[in-house]
């Protein structure tokens, strides 16, 4: 068994965390087995997460087929990418 000396080790993946502040509104659409949620400020921002998000108690919301409607004024979306998924909770501000 040859080892090499140098080189590069095997990287460990962290998990990565981002948190976005949401004014009127969300929608969270299925789109080919990812559910993706767009969302105005100032432009259209959208993120795409592996699993449906985890909506927060008190957070108002509707469901139309497979549409979700974030109908709560202010509310906070935190988006954890750990080990290949990307994963969402909504919960108030």
């Amino acid at each position: 068994m040859v080892m090499p000396l140098w080189g590069k080790k095997g990287k460990q993946e962290e998990d990565q965390s981002f948190s976005y502040e949401i004014f009127g509104g969300a929608t969270i659409t299925e789109v080919g087995g990812r559910y993706e949620v767009s969302w105005k400020s100032p432009m259209v921002t959208t993120v795409t997460v592996s699993s449906p998000p985890e909506i927060g108690e008190g957070v108002r919301h509707s469901r139309q087929g497979s549409t979700v409607r974030i109908e709560a004024g202010e509310c906070r979306l935190r988006v954890l990418k750990r080990g290949g998924e990307t994963l969402a909770f909504i919960s108030k501000m």
